[in-house]
């Protein structure tokens, strides 16, 4: 009577872990799919339809702000290219983002940078390395201390693949 006790016992202990709980609902800030870490390249057209590669590839970071209201974005480049960590009006349903000039927050580099025609396009390409589908990036960004210069901005969202990781530089 024991034996049955003790295997009844430990059948329903089984039973009750073997009981998966529903997966958690993933909870987006209100300014996905904008916010993530990028790998992107800037370049300078040269001529039209020909760019000059000005950094090869470098990571980009865009977060959403404290507020978390939706309407706007942080894009830090983490002193990777530029040194600019500026503020931009978001547009999250659209996935396009803009700043007509934002002053940077880099203490002693307060430079205006200029968005213009940021856009996040959804499973947009295969990256090179892990050949994944990803999100691609494009933006254009003028520099005050490099005026009338326009560079084009454009990269993938990071995967996690580490043969991605070490193709994009993160």
């Amino acid at each position: 009577m024991k034996k049955i006790l003790v295997m009844l016992c430990m059948a329903c202990i089984l039973t009750v872990m073997a009981c998966q709980p529903d997966a958690p609902e993933i909870k987006y800030t209100s300014t996905f799919p904008l916010n993530g870490e990028w790998a992107v390249a800037y370049r300078i057209e040269t001529s039209p339809g020909v760019f000059e590669d000005q950094s090869g590839y470098t990571p980009l970071t865009i977060s959403n702000t404290a507020s978390d209201k939706g309407d706007s974005i942080w894009i830090s480049d983490n002193n990777n290219f530029w040194n600019f960590k500026i503020k931009a009006a978001a547009r999250a349903k659209s996935k396009s983002f803009s700043s007509e000039g934002s002053t940077s927050t880099i203490a002693g580099y307060h430079i205006n940078v200029v968005v213009s025609d940021g856009k996040v396009f959804l499973d947009a390409v295969v990256t090179k390395a892990a050949k994944t589908i990803t999100d691609s990036i494009y933006m254009k960004l003028e520099f005050e201390d490099d005026p009338g210069v326009i560079y084009h901005c454009s990269g993938v969202r990071r995967t996690g693949f580490l043969e991605d990781d070490e193709y994009y530089g993160f």
